[in-house]
C-alpha cells in the first residue's frame, strides 16, 4: 500500500518512490504508536482535508459546466445508469470498514448501523 501511495505521489511530485514508501511506513507506525485518541484526531483532520479538496474541486469546476453535455441526459438509458450504480456500489468498500471497529465500540448494535446510515447519507449529500 505504501508503494502504491508513493507511486501516485511521484506522478505529481518527482520524488524517489522507495524513499517515500519507507517514510509512509514510518509515519503510519508512529501514528499507531501514539494511540487511538490521537489517531482519531489525525483521521478527523484528514476527513476535513478531503472535504476541503472536494469543495475546491466543485468551486473551480462549477464554471466549466456546459448544459449541452447533459443532452441527452441518460444516453445509455436506465440500464446504463443501473450498471454504473452497481459498479460504484461494489467498487467502494469504505462503508464495510465501519463494521471492523465493532469490537471496540461500547454499544455496537446501536452505533454500527447508525454509523453506516450516517456515512451513506453524508456521502450522498457531498
Amino acid at each position: 500500500m505504501s508503494l502504491g501511495f508513493a507511486s501516485y505521489l511521484a506522478v505529481f511530485i518527482p520524488l524517489p518512490v522507495n524513499v517515500v514508501a519507507g517514510l509512509a511506513c514510518l509515519a503510519i507506525t508512529l501514528i499507531n504508536y501514539l494511540g487511538g485518541r490521537e489517531l482519531g484526531y489525525i483521521n478527523n483532520a484528514l476527513v476535513v482535508l478531503k472535504l476541503l479538496i472536494l469543495a475546491f474541486f466543485v468551486a473551480v469546476g462549477i464554471g466549466a459546466v456546459k448544459q449541452g453535455n447533459f443532452s441527452p441526459f441518460m444516453q445509455n438509458g436506465e440500464l446504463g445508469v443501473m450498471k454504473g450504480a452497481a459498479i460504484i456500489f461494489f467498487a467502494y468498500s469504505g462503508f464495510a470498514r465501519i463494521t471492523l471497529i465493532s469490537e471496540e465500540v461500547k454499544n455496537p448494535r446501536k452505533i454500527i448501523p447508525l454509523a453506516i446510515i450516517l456515512a451513506l447519507g453524508i456521502s450522498t449529500v457531498i
